[in-house]
């Protein structure tokens, strides 16, 4: 029994490895992200054999592998969330600087131009937080 789970963690550590080495090639990109989540949820599929074909099914062994594929699942996310709040700060503060180069230091309405500007960043803000956690 003990050489089995041996099996099962040094697979899952293997599959958390490879996923790591892929995110860093990623760069940022949330598509990557998701695409390595794909493949982290592949291999550790590959890793545990269908439950119907486990020697030992007890609860506890169910709650422990079921437990990390939630744990993978929500860390995919949350690192493709964070890599979408990433680019929204990038293209406010892109917006910002445009409009500081175009003159913005003083005149009328500049301030109803700000305030949409960060409506329109809590909004994209709000829409990732609903979207990833």
């Amino acid at each position: 029994m003990n050489s089995i789970l041996t099996e099962y963690s040094s697979s899952v550590s293997k599959c958390l490895t490879n996923w790591a080495k892929r995110l860093q090639d990623c760069d940022g990109d949330a598509s990557c992200f998701e695409e390595a989540g794909k493949e982290l949820r592949g291999c550790l599929d590959a890793a545990f054999p269908p439950s119907t074909k486990l020697e030992f099914e007890s609860d506890k062994i169910n709650y422990m592998l079921s437990t990390i594929f939630f744990l993978s699942n929500r860390l995919t996310k949350a690192i493709t969330g964070l890599s979408e709040v990433d680019k929204a700060i990038d293209n406010f503060v892109k917006k910002e600087s445009q409009s500081l180069d175009e003159g913005g230091s003083g005149g009328s309405g500049g301030g109803d131009d700000e305030n949409k500007r960060s409506s329109e960043m809590g909004n994209d803000l709000n829409d990732i937080l609903a979207k990833y956690f």
